[in-house]
């Protein structure tokens, strides 16, 4: 009888055991990068193009999470003339569900090329990055 009882216990507790198992599984991070996406619009230069010496231009950019607990942790703007090194114009750090920015670039007074690069990341390191390059003339 002892050895049916325990039988009967070890099958209720393996039974138990497979019924709640899945729920307890912790939900694996799917590790999707934030978006970025400029804005668009009536005054907004949302595409690379052909502009003039000393054009003002008004670039804007929104970003939002896309996993439930990766908030947006940093952007960073850099700034590239013609072949030459990207230098970081801007750097912002929060915590943010959303994000948006608006920025006024003056192109400079020589011709040549421009690219602008914007980068997005989220708390576990994951980017988005977006550019506009400027053929300045």
């Amino acid at each position: 009888m002892k050895t049916i009882t325990s039988k009967l216990f070890l099958g209720l507790l393996l039974i138990t055991a497979a019924v709640f198992s899945p729920a307890c599984k912790k939900e694996k991070d799917k590790q999707i990068p934030p978006e970025l996406s400029f804005k668009t619009g009536s005054g907004y230069t949302s595409s690379s193009d052909s502009v003039g010496t000393n054009d003002t231009l008004l670039v804007g950019v929104n970003a939002n999470k896309t996993e439930d607990k990766d908030l947006l942790q940093r952007f960073i703007v850099t700034q590239q003339y013609d072949a030459n090194s990207a230098t970081t114009i801007l750097t912002e750090s929060f915590n943010q569900d959303t994000y948006s920015k608006d920025m006024t670039i003056i192109t400079r007074s020589v011709a040549g090329t421009e690219k602008y690069t914007y980068t997005i990341i989220n708390r576990d390191g994951l980017t988005k990055t977006i550019s506009l390059v400027l053929a300045v003339h």
